[in-house]
């Protein structure tokens, strides 16, 4: 093939090239299902999952719901790896997993809700904080459970975790620390959970215990960051019987949605539209707009989740079909790098092709400007005649890209005018 040939064809292998380049890193379309760790039946885990099903296959992509065990189990399966799923991971979990167990790889697509951590007391003798619990009969929570593992965490940092008995409680239950409060056998109980629940509302309702307010919450969220510190006001859960009877402070657990790197960024967009959908109204803690949001995860926020964050939902899908919003976009980011790199192609590359040109007409230039010198000094005219011949001649022959020609006919003309000039 010719230089000319090679020059002509050589800018669109570069789009080309680069459009290609692009596609791949734009990444894969939406893929059509996509498996969603939940929790065990009758979970809150499971009944949000349920409701991201209905959101997501509305927008036509299938959802296989798996019940697990909950946050630990759900990461362990996340860390496998070996399809397209996310799950819902309770912030903070993965302190719990094996040693030879790792959560690299995984990302969080940002907190979805908070989940309150509550102590529960026996209303007498008064304990009025973590400090109280010194040589007390305390429930930490089931074995591997999150309440287990953040109540730890705060009594570790407290100052007090040698100091509680707990092993001998690890497999109650919430309701059967409660009764073995009120019976006396233990002294206070961690648990986690929204007080709309059952359990907790019959907590809370109790005669003979109360909940312990966290007066250095924000303290611990400083040093725990995946921890939230919230705060329940006197009266929230019943204004006739002011329940609770004082500001309540607390720390509580959020509820990430996991998944891997590898996840398509138009996935983690509609999992996110599906987050605000549902999780995104007002609350007992929070105000409307309040989730997802990036704040209070313990694993590497996804990159497609952090530019979501920072720009919002694409305003194509306020207008278009989730498919076709996804496509459009596709589109635009690779016209928007073939074109990037079309004008870098088409605006550096005639300038790459004329150097040759321009680096030959500089020297005739100097050439043309030392004969003036000569010329003004009197020196011999035959000899700059036969020079100037000899530059004529030479740049008769020089190839000129088309986008220079102007430029190399100022230069023969400036050529022709000296020599009229000498024989003057």
């Amino acid at each position: 093939m010719s230089g000319s040939r090679i020059v002509r064809w050589l800018p669109l292998c570069i789009v080309v090239l680069v459009g290609v380049l692009s596609i791949r890193l734009i990444g894969p379309s939406v893929p059509d299902e996509i498996y969603l760790l939940t929790g065990p039946e009758k979970s809150a885990f499971h009944e949000d999952g349920q409701r991201y099903k209905e959101y997501l296959e509305g927008r036509g992509v299938r959802v296989n719901l798996i019940e697990t065990g909950g946050s630990l189990d759900n990461l362990r399966a996340l860390a496998a790896r070996d399809r397209t799923q996310a799950g819902f991971v309770e912030a903070g979990v993965e302190t719990s997993l094996g040693s030879d167990e790792s959560a690299e790889g995984l990302i969080s697509l940002g907190s979805l809700y908070v989940e309150p951590l509550w102590l529960f007391v026996r209303s007498d003798p008064p304990i009025q904080g973590l400090e109280d619990l010194r040589g007390l009969r305390v429930v930490l929570g089931l074995e591997g459970s999150v309440a287990a593992g953040i109540a730890r965490e705060v009594l570790d940092m407290s100052g007090v975790a040698d100091d509680v008995t707990s092993d001998p409680f690890a497999s109650l239950t919430v309701r059967a620390a409660a009764d073995a409060i009120i019976a006396g056998d233990v002294d206070a109980v961690f648990t986690v959970g929204a007080p709309e629940s059952e359990v907790l509302q019959s907590l809370l309702r109790s005669d003979t215990l109360k909940p312990v307010s966290f007066r250095r919450s924000a303290a611990y969220e400083r040093r725990l960051p995946y921890l939230a510190a919230i705060t329940l006001p006197e009266g929230t859960i019943d204004l006739g019987l002011n329940i609770p009877d004082t500001d309540l402070q607390q720390l509580a657990a959020s509820v990430n949605l996991v998944t891997d790197e590898d996840l398509p960024p138009a996935l983690v967009d509609l999992l996110l539209d599906a987050g605000a959908a549902i999780h995104g109204g007002r609350t007992l803690y929070t105000d409307h707009g309040a989730f997802p949001s990036p704040s209070h995860i313990s694993l590497p926020l996804s990159e497609a989740a952090a530019e979501y964050y920072r720009s919002g939902p694409s305003p194509l899908r306020r207008v278009l079909p989730f498919r076709l919003a996804t496509i459009v976009d596709r589109f635009l980011g690779f016209a928007a790098a073939v074109g990037g790199a079309a004008l870098a192609v088409f605006g550096v590359l005639p300038r790459l092709l004329g150097m040759p040109f321009q680096i030959s007409a500089n020297g005739y230039w100097r050439r043309l400007e030392r004969l003036e010198k000569q010329h003004a000094g009197g020196e011999e005219q035959d000899l700059m005649l036969a020079e100037l011949d000899e530059i004529l001649r030479e740049s008769a022959e020089l190839k000129v890209p088309l986008n220079l020609k102007p430029a190399y006919l100022e230069l023969r003309q400036e050529m022709h005018d000296m020599r009229d000039r000498l024989v003057e």
